[in-house]
């Protein structure tokens, strides 16, 4: 009757508990669901706020340019503007118009006068001067593949596709319009030429790179037939690719429809994984005065994040599923009633349970970005991957120190490139790195600074820098590359190890680190600067043992005690200076077969151990033990030797847990050998010990490694 009522009692307290647990962990993730809806739909209408102010802007600025040019073209019909005003009127055009690239206007062969075959006056901004071309001079604008002058006379006014002017000699997006002759007999129109207004397309990049689209976020500017207008990388516009060439590719008929949508003028918002996996939302914009799309590409966890509170719940959420699962297995088990059968299948259960805790934590913790700075530094760190994160970067108050005081110069910018083409990890704080940096140097801009670069964390003898290449565009943009071989020593942080991620990182000092020299990241040398695409890299990247996740140019802003001897230093106090990072993230395979497997392996032995040691004598339990011991012993030195790290790493863990194992093994054979009555170890060939073998270590492993990497 007593045994019944204890059951009894463990079945209710383990049914009460087993509610709570659920209860408890129901409202978590309702709570964790509840928030991260919140946040999803705050940075989803934050994300369309910036495709509708985006596009408002861009059509707000093609609408001039296309308003600008009609009223040139029907002034031209009209007579209202005359030939010889022509040119004074395109100067009050660019002169109102900062935004306009080229406007101007080509008359139809002898159109303009009798004896003049060919007139195409063109007005161009050019480095914040306004120039004059004619047309006429460089090419035949008549030919049939000039379409921006052929084609307003079959179909009226046009936005043309992008195309490299062959006066200006850059990539433009034209608008043009034709103009006509009436004849006053019979009001009838002849064509006589067509006005042409011009959005360069550096205009459009510049202003596509202003936009906020998170780290690595990015627009595209699509025709009404798919074609890219705008695209970060320029071959694609250039080689005139659609759209829907890539979705052809892809053969996701989900995106084919929603961009068919867009294409009619409506607003599309597309949830969509791309090639590297992650969640992004695709927002398309009409373009109303052009027919034109707007398309901002957000990275999902870019702009969501993952908040404290957020991980706070999760955290609950793991373990109160746990506690749940471990409850409801006593019930369903029938563990309450304590027959040897129902609670092996308890304690079975409830290692499975932590086993799976500790691999979602695994899955899970190194996918966050871990930083190998401190936390303050990480506060200071500005991730830049496009020239408007930079100009946001340099803007902001708090990094303002580094401008110009009385007697300092102004900061010289100089655009810095970095590929890599191998990387190894020497010893736990050296890695040897290879690849090529390159500097571009503009005449007079850098006219009165050396050329060169300087790797202030390379260690030891083994710094090659070497000059391989020089050159210089029109005499105006000198372009220097070096081949680099460095040791560079860095502080890693091994206590996640080997669950680790490591940011590899390369530190760049402008040759001139005693003047107000600022490096700044050649974005224009990169197609995409899109960190998961890894720019900077070398495809054929070999790392044993790594697999490379993102590479990406960063800002630092560091304090030195010193002034290196050089009065009015500007380097001493929160001064930007540009690092090269690789993230990359270690492969679980390796970790598993060269970390995991022995420690594993011991564990089960001693288990094994531990269901025979009624069949041991404490002699024999203790010199079992004892080899244990000294193998575990050696294969901690040995990992210890290869990492040379200082303080604890995770696995350490791992073999204090081995360590504590041993000795109760050892202990358990002797008190199950004793004289005294002792049933926690006598009881059932020490049945106790057995059950809570597994529970007990995965629990330790659990809760060391939730505060580890949480």
């Amino acid at each position: 009757m007593k045994t019944k009522n204890w059951q009894k009692l463990i079945f209710c307290l383990s049914l009460t508990l087993c509610v709570t647990s659920f209860l408890v962990t129901f409202l978590l993730a309702f709570s964790y669901w509840q928030e991260k809806r919140q946040t999803i739909q705050k940075a989803k209408q934050n994300a369309k706020q910036e495709a509708v102010r985006a596009a408002q802007k861009i059509d707000a600025e093609l609408r001039q340019l296309k308003d600008s040019t009609t009223s040139l073209a029907n002034d031209l019909t009209s007579g209202k503007l005359q030939d010889e005003q022509l040119k004074d009127r395109l100067v009050r055009i660019m002169t109102a118009n900062p935004d306009f690239y080229g406007i101007g206007a080509a008359y139809a062969p002898y159109a303009y006068d009798p004896e003049v075959q060919l007139y195409a006056p063109y007005y161009v901004k050019r480095d914040g001067q306004l120039q004059m071309l004619q047309i006429e001079l460089s090419y035949d604008y008549t030919q049939p593949e000039q379409e921006w002058y052929n084609r307003p006379f079959s179909e009226g006014e046009v936005w043309n596709d992008p195309e490299f002017g062959q006066a200006s000699n850059i990539l433009n997006i034209d608008f043009s319009v034709p103009f006509y002759q009436i004849d006053r007999k019979n009001q009838k129109k002849n064509p006589r030429g067509v006005a042409l207004g011009t959005y360069s397309f550096e205009q459009t990049k510049n202003f596509m790179k202003s936009l906020n689209l998170g780290e690595t976020g990015y627009g595209t500017l699509l025709s009404n037939t798919g074609k890219f207008i705008y695209h970060p990388n320029e071959s694609i516009v250039i080689e005139n690719q659609s759209i829907f060439d890539e979705i052809k590719i892809q053969k996701d008929q989900v995106l084919k429809r929603q961009l068919e949508k867009a294409i009619t003028g409506e607003t599309v918002m597309i949830d969509y994984v791309n090639i590297n996996g992650q969640s992004s939302w695709i927002f398309y914009e009409p373009i109303p005065s052009t027919d034109w799309i707007l398309g901002l590409v957000f990275i999902e966890d870019e702009l969501i994040g993952n908040s404290s509170s957020l991980q706070k719940k999760l955290i609950g959420i793991l373990l109160g599923s746990i506690a749940f699962f471990v409850l409801l297995s006593i019930l369903v088990f029938r563990g309450y009633q304590g027959s040897p059968k129902t609670l092996w299948a308890v304690s079975t259960s409830t290692s499975a349970f932590l086993v799976a805790g500790i691999g979602l934590i695994w899955y899970l913790a190194p996918n966050q970005k871990q930083l190998e700075h401190s936390e303050n530094e990480q506060d200071e760190n500005a991730i830049v991957v496009s020239e408007a994160g930079l100009e946001q970067f340099l803007g902001q108050d708090k990094f303002h120190k580094f401008q110009p005081k009385a007697g300092q110069e102004s900061p010289i910018y100089v655009p810095t490139g970095v590929f890599v083409q191998s990387l190894e990890f020497t010893n736990a704080n050296n890695v040897f790195v290879t690849g090529y940096i390159w500097q571009k140097y503009k005449k007079e801009v850098h006219d009165n600074i050396s050329r060169g670069f300087i790797l202030p964390e390379s260690a030891g003898d083994k710094l090659a820098i070497k000059e391989t290449y020089r050159h210089s565009v029109n005499g105006n943009i000198e372009t220097i590359g070096w081949y680099f071989e460095a040791t560079l020593r860095q502080n890693f942080d091994y206590s996640r190890y080997p669950f680790d991620n490591k940011d590899v990182w390369i530190r760049l000092w402008h040759k001139d680190f005693d003047k107000n020299v600022i490096l700044v990241p050649d974005f224009d040398a990169y197609e995409l600067m899109i960190p998961a695409l890894l720019p900077g890299v070398e495809k054929d990247f070999v790392l044993p043992g790594w697999n490379l996740k993102e590479s990406f140019f960063q800002y630092g802003l560091n304090d030195y005690n010193i002034n290196f001897g050089i009065e009015n230093y500007v380097g001493q106090e929160n001064f930007p200076e540009l690092y090269f990072t690789i993230l990359i993230k270690r492969d679980f395979l390796t970790i598993f077969i060269t970390n995991m497997l022995t420690p594993a392996i011991i564990a089960v032995l001693l288990f094994f151990i531990q269901s025979i040691v009624n069949r041991l004598s404490p002699l024999e339990a203790i010199e079992v033990t004892g080899a244990f011991l000294f193998i575990v012993i050696l294969d901690q030195i040995n990992l210890r030797q290869n990492i040379l790290a200082a303080g604890l790493l995770y696995i350490d863990y791992f073999y204090f847990a081995l360590y504590l194992l041993i000795l109760l093994v050892a202990i358990n054979s002797r008190l199950y050998s004793s004289r005294f009555n002792l049933p926690a170890f006598q009881y059932k060939d020490s049945l106790i010990p057995k059950l809570l073998y597994w529970p007990n270590l995965l629990g330790f492993l659990l809760i060391i490694t939730l505060l580890v990497f949480f």
